[in-house]
């Protein structure tokens, strides 16, 4: 075969342009074919594109939709100011992925409304809804508007005898509830979806993609925890009214077998009639709880059951039942080795004992209370402990010290003794009950307490010495009769 280049020019130049031209043709037809819609994807941003095609094949709704969606989130971020969360959000109108899911959904609902398949219409809605409801918080906004959208869709058709309005709502209060926080909107829908369902098998299993119970059932358990959420609210201001919604919430979680739900419906109805005002009815409440969480074997259900057992019967002056209940709680923890409750149980008993009269019982189990809350890391519990302690440990003093206030008042060299022990605790918590006298169980406690605060922390007390010139005013006077005071303490026993 004669080579391309030994041709004549001309005939050489005539075979390499037809050359070129079928590399271009094969080319060409590689390429694919763009339809007026793709090719206006291209040139038109991405939503008007969008809009343009929904319009043009006559799903004038869906376009219109689309359209508010987009109009709504640009007026959130406009009202919200470009530094809110709101704008720090992507924009619907610049996220395609997104605006595609809308556009096919949207479409397919749309179509199936103009077959009169309503169903498939509220399926579609549904599904579009919980995608982005129940996904990322960024589009928790449209997702609401899509679920909304389908609740209004679904309750007007009733020939599956409001299975799809009953599910829809179930989804949408789940989603006020657990996402947006507002038990108020959520118990609305729950309601209903309650009322719909009763004597029900329907589920929400499809629609949510995971495992669920009946509708009934799911609807009922949110309930109580939205009844719950608002006794807790109102119980601030009105607690009789706080303790009758927790009455209902007690109902819902029965009707959807919830023990746990009821145990803690009655616990926060005993709170509310605590702050009432009526502790023999917050009795009877607590005590349910107890026998609940005892049927289930909830040790931290039990234990605190006990403890507002405890202050209950303390509010109403059944001192005996406190503190049973006080003692079976600090044996139950320790056998159980709950050590946060035995703290607790400890500072209890401890808090009883101090009020009862009788710190030199209550400063022991309040420095043991201290010493574990400390161990565990409960700062809070332990801050409240040492103040208790504290108080505790004054009060079993605090006759002493009033003794030696008291003697200060004497004259000559004793009167002048008592004020330098007066002055050292001051100062430097030197002790004053000890010199001069044997240890009491009393000071045994204090001192006690003292080495558990400085195990806690060395710098809670400072040993510290005054400088030379803190007491210039004393003069050599006072100096000189230091000096006398010592020598009288030294050979003679003070008169305390």
């Amino acid at each position: 075969m004669t080579s391309i280049e030994m041709l004549p020019p001309t005939k050489r130049d005539r075979l390499k342009k037809q050359a070129k031209l079928e590399v271009k043709k094969k080319l060409r037809e590689a390429l694919p074919i763009l339809t007026r819609n793709e090719i206006r994807r291209v040139r038109l941003p991405y939503h008007e594109a969008l809009l343009l095609e929904l319009e043009e094949d006559g799903y004038t709704s869906s376009a219109e939709f689309l359209k508010q969606l987009i109009q709504y989130q640009e007026d959130m971020r406009r009202e919200h100011g470009p530094d809110s969360v709101v704008s720090s959000r992507p924009r619907l109108l610049d996220c395609r992925k997104e605006l595609d899911r809308l556009y096919s959904g949207l479409k397919t609902a749309e179509g199936a409304h103009y077959i009169d398949n309503i169903g498939a219409e509220c399926d579609e809605l549904i599904k579009l809804g919980v995608m982005f409801a129940l996904g990322l918080q960024d589009w928790w906004w449209l997702g609401e508007q899509l679920l909304i959208q389908a609740v209004n869709v679904s309750s007007s058709f009733q020939k599956d005898g409001g299975r799809r309005e009953a599910i829809n709502r179930y989804i949408f209060g789940k989603f006020i509830l657990e996402n947006l926080l507002d038990p108020d909107r959520a118990k609305e829908e729950l309601i209903a979806a309650r009322q719909l369902s009763t004597g029900k098998p329907w589920t929400a299993k499809k629609e949510i993609g995971y495992k669920q119970d009946t509708v009934l059932i799911e609807s009922c358990i949110l309930l109580y925890k939205a009844l719950l959420a608002e006794a807790k609210e109102v119980m601030k201001y009105d607690p009789l009214k706080a303790a009758r919604i927790c009455a209902i919430a007690r109902k819902r979680a029965n009707d959807a077998c919830d023990r746990h739900g009821e145990a803690e419906a009655l616990m926060i109805q005993g709170l509310c009639e605590m702050e009432a005002g009526d502790a023999s009815a917050a009795v009877e409440s607590f005590l349910k709880v107890l026998i609940f969480h005892t049927k289930a074997g909830r040790l931290n259900g039990i234990c605190e059951a006990r403890i507002h057992i405890a202050l209950a019967f303390l509010k109403i002056g059944k001192f005996s039942d406190t503190l049973s209940h006080l003692e079976a709680l600090l044996k139950f923890a320790e056998e159980n080795n709950l050590h946060y409750y035995v703290a607790q149980a400890l500072r209890f008993l401890g808090e009883y004992y101090l009020n009862q009269g009788m710190p030199n019982i209550a400063t022991p189990l309040l420095i043991k209370a201290l010493n574990i809350f400390h161990e565990i890391e409960d700062l809070l519990n332990r801050e409240q402990a040492r103040n208790l302690a504290a108080i505790s440990a004054g009060q079993e003093l605090i006759q002493k010290y009033t003794e030696l206030i008291l003697k200060c008042g004497k004259e000559g060299l004793k009167g002048h003794a008592h004020v330098l022990k007066l002055v050292r605790w001051k100062d430097i918590r030197e002790l004053f009950w000890t010199e001069g006298e044997e240890s009491s169980s009393g000071s045994r406690s204090v001192e006690s307490f003292e080495q558990s605060l400085t195990t806690l922390s060395e710098q809670q007390f400072l040993n510290w010495e005054p400088d030379d010139g803190e007491y210039e005013e004393v003069g050599e006077e006072f100096a000189t009769e230091l000096e006398m005071i010592k020598e009288v303490t030294s050979d003679d026993e003070l008169d305390y």
